[in-house]
């Protein structure tokens, strides 16, 4: 749930625990808050700043598509499997 809410353009606030596993970074991608003080004062930050909460959806977003994408997961498989950049030729 929380890569595809970061997908959309998002912010998101989520607990390390909820961030565990992914390489985005607090504060940039998405805001960690384990408290619930903490949950509550970047939730309200994010709702009172459009400005920051646009910013942080648009970095989450970028982040989701460059290294979590079926595309980007896909691009290192040639090298993976020895194709590497050899041109594939017709045998016919």
């Amino acid at each position: 749930k929380v890569l595809e809410a970061m997908s959309m353009a998002l912010p998101v606030v989520l607990t390390s625990g909820a961030a565990s596993g992914i390489a985005a970074k607090d504060g940039r991608h998405f805001r960690i808050a384990d408290s619930d003080d903490e949950l509550a004062v970047a939730a309200v930050r994010l709702l009172t700043d459009h400005r920051r909460a646009r910013i942080m959806g648009q970095a989450a977003r970028r982040f989701v598509t460059e290294h979590v994408s079926w595309q980007s997961a896909l691009s290192v498989l040639p090298e993976l499997v020895g194709w590497r950049s050899r041109v594939m030729h017709d045998a016919a």
